[in-house]
């Protein structure tokens, strides 16, 4: 698609390939490229060193390659957006694309996502439940980063409704279909869908009320979004299994 668009302008721009590209879709031609190249590493990989397992899948060099393309190719839309500055229909394709990007980038980190963990609900004097503890702190330390990076991205121009639900509910849902939906994790996610739904509809009206150049601006949005995706997550572990629940967790957790 990125080189359509850009192939179609050869008329305009005799140089298409390098003046031919719509505003933020650039980058994208060089994630097609950096895409492709992965593609064609993981096959030599798998073909020479074998299939690996566990964490050494994730971040083997190709799979890296596969990630970081994916990501660049598929934010194109959010790119445009961002320079175009308009609204409507342009604004709902970029928050499409702005989760979809965000959700690429979490191919690599099932490992480390705070929808997929149960912790929160272990018990404390259970044998192993500190280890499990500190997993779970540091999924929540790393998903945070995961959401709320894009999420902060985006806002720093101007608040825009529905950004916050599209990340996280994307995040969330990469995850949970990876494990076949286990419900403890899926009353999480609705939990912290909601929570993002409601940080929507704060930070929107914040920037009515404070407006956009207001102070601390993006540290208090981050904060917002943080609490009440984070609390709705926890609520809906709570309403799950119970605040002194046994601990469920998807394999390998």
């Amino acid at each position: 698609m990125d080189l359509w668009l850009a192939y179609r302008r050869r008329e305009r721009a005799p140089r298409w390939w390098r003046d031919g590209w719509p505003q933020g879709y650039r980058v994208g031609a060089i994630g097609v490229a950096v895409f492709a190249a992965g593609g064609l590493a993981d096959l030599v990989w798998h073909e020479t060193l074998g299939v690996e397992v566990g964490l050494d899948a994730e971040f083997s060099p190709s799979h890296l390659l596969l990630g970081g393309g994916a990501v660049l190719l598929l934010t194109s839309p959010v790119r445009s957006w961002w320079a175009s500055r308009e609204g409507g229909a342009r604004a709902a394709i970029g928050v499409a694309s702005l989760a979809l990007g965000t959700m690429a980038t979490t191919i690599l980190l099932s490992h480390s996502s705070a929808f997929l963990s149960a912790a929160a609900t272990g018990e404390t004097g259970a044998a192993g439940a500190q280890q499990a503890a500190v997993l779970g702190v540091d999924a929540y330390l790393v998903t945070t980063v995961v959401i709320g990076v894009p999420f902060l991205l985006s806002h720093r121009r101007r608040a825009t409704p529905g950004a916050a639900t599209a990340v996280v509910a994307g995040v969330a849902l990469f995850a949970l279909v990876m494990f076949e939906f286990p419900v403890p994790q899926a009353w999480g996610a609705v939990g912290a869908v909601a929570g993002a739904a409601l940080a929507d509809l704060v930070l929107c009206r914040s920037d009515a009320v404070r407006g956009p150049d207001a102070a601390l601006r993006l540290p208090v949005a981050g904060a917002v979004l943080a609490a009440l995706v984070w609390g709705g997550h926890l609520a809906g572990l709570a309403l799950a299994t119970g605040s002194a629940g046994r601990r469920r967790c998807p394999a390998g957790w």
